[in-house]
């Protein structure tokens, strides 16, 4: 009798017969399906997010810190959303003078937390000789719906940058609500309403954007009101010199209102789509969990079934130097190992493959002598099969399905050791994880200043998968040893 392929094809399919009777098992390989899915999706639904993490450029026009785009329907008030505007409600030209007007109606209660503007356009002089020295002028002026304006920029000198032998140049502005100089002119508009029998807060103590849309009234620095309306922001440009000819190019300036919400899972401080990020994480936990775990688990059943099949003094040798590997504490050596090499996620890898073996290997070769006395392995060896046939045609076949079972419980446990390490500041900078994701929002003190999101996406993304190769892998032991349905 020898061990036979179509044997072994039964013996999974009738596996599968019986694991569709096991409900939890059947949700772990659900959520199994559905964060591979996600993971195959990563590079082409969040291309170029991998290696663009830290590209602070690519998400600039993202807001910062907004919460996900379903957060009205949990959390009490109405939140501004993320708009972008590449054409003006009004473009006005005028003798020598050119005006855009946005259009912004404020109905909610959490207010925009930024407006950019970029103003780019053209300017023209009558000869070459005259292409030196140009300016235009720029104005930028948030009108507000109760008449008390603010000007952020007031008739600033911007220059045109001409090319070589070229009599039209161009000029751009970029303007941020959030910068030092608007910050400091909301704190002045405030200052003239704020209530002089309430003590005047510090500028630090204070949350500039909320004062550009609050009520002008006493509280308007310590307990800003939404003042809800139609806001229209104006850019405003004159030309300077000997500029002739002058303009807005409609096609390449814009103006971002942003949002105190975005997506489906909100942005983090730097700007950052967390659900593009949430993607490359499943990708991630899947690749080095998939990895460690297959190789591992070859590792293990070669080295215990060797160690079953040959006995005597083999066994003898290989079972004492798994049992000094298995005193090596793991966690350690992973921290003093990426510390000294780097913390490439390959070296995380290999790293765990090599340590990752050792306890499943001692389980198999316990197995490993009882398949060892079965009729087939007898057959195999009396007709002459080499110690390596019998051991990957026949003995390993038996015992690949229990394998399976333990590689899967193996994958959260090398997930959950890449976050950790990730934590403590050991994870690559090169990859997005889901570890790295938590890793930066706890440099950044988001539990503590409420930024919910930017921790619990990447805690459920560990949990999910943890949960979900846990169940899959003890459903597939219950079905493989019956024995374990009883306890």
């Amino acid at each position: 009798m020898s061990f036979r392929l179509e044997d072994f094809k039964e013996r999974v399919f009738s596996i599968a017969s019986e694991f569709k009777g096991e409900r939890m098992g059947l949700v772990g390989l659900s959520i199994i399906i559905f964060i591979l899915i996600v993971a195959l999706a990563a590079p082409f639904l969040a291309s170029g997010v991998d290696g663009g993490w830290a590209d602070r450029a690519r998400w600039e026009d993202n807001p910062r810190l907004a919460e996900p785009s379903w957060a009205d329907y949990i959390l009490p008030g109405s939140r501004a959303p993320h708009d972008i505007r590449d054409t003006p409600d009004e473009y006005i030209e005028e003798a020598r003078r050119v005006t855009q007007v946005y259009n912004y109606e404020n109905e909610y209660d959490y207010t925009l937390s930024d407006i950019q503007v970029r103003a780019h356009g053209f300017a023209s002089v009558p000869s070459i000789a005259d292409a030196e020295d140009q300016d235009v002028v720029l104005t930028v002026t948030l009108e507000r719906p109760d008449g008390n304006d603010i000007t952020f920029i007031s008739g600033e000198r911007e220059s045109v940058s001409f090319p070589e032998n070229e009599t039209t140049g161009t000029f751009t502005r970029n303007f941020r609500m959030r910068s030092s100089d608007a910050r400091d002119t909301l704190y002045s508009f405030g200052q003239d309403f704020h209530d002089p029998d309430i003590e005047m807060p510090e500028q630090g103590q204070i949350t500039e954007r909320s004062i550009a849309f609050a009520k002008a009234d006493g509280n308007i620095l310590v307990d800003p009101e939404p003042l809800k309306g139609t806001y229209n922001l104006t850019i405003e440009v004159r030309p300077t010199g000997e500029i002739e000819e002058f303009g807005l190019d409609e096609d390449e300036s814009r103006v971002i209102f942003g949002g105190r919400k975005y997506g489906l899972m909100g942005t983090d401080y730097y700007r950052r789509d967390l659900t593009l990020g949430w993607m490359w994480g499943a990708r991630w936990a899947l690749i080095i969990g998939g990895v460690v775990s297959i190789s591992s688990v070859a590792i293990a059943l070669l080295y215990g079934m060797t160690s079953a099949y040959y006995g005597g003094w083999v066994d003898e040798f290989m079972q004492r130097l798994n049992e000094i590997l298995i005193g090596i504490p793991m966690f350690p050596i992973l921290i003093i190992t990426l510390y000294i090499l780097g913390t490439s996620i390959w070296i995380f890898v290999a790293l765990y493959t090599i340590l990752g073996w050792r306890g499943l290997a001692k389980i198999i070769r316990s197995r490993g002598i009882q398949i060892r006395q079965d009729t087939y392995v007898e057959a195999a060896q009396a007709l002459g099969s080499s110690g390596g046939r019998v051991i990957t045609r026949h003995m390993i076949p038996q015992i690949l399905p229990y394998a399976i079972a333990e590689g899967a419980l193996m994958v959260p446990m090398v997930i959950i050791a890449e976050a950790g390490l990730a934590v403590l500041g050991l994870g690559d900078p090169g990859t997005v994880t889901w570890g790295r994701m938590l890793s930066e929002a706890h440099g950044a003190n988001a539990t503590v200043n409420g930024q919910w999101w930017w921790v619990i996406f990447p805690g459920i993304g560990i949990t999910l998968v943890g949960f979900a190769f846990i169940a899959t892998g003890m459903a597939l032991e219950r079905v493989i040893n019956p024995k374990m349905r009883q306890r």
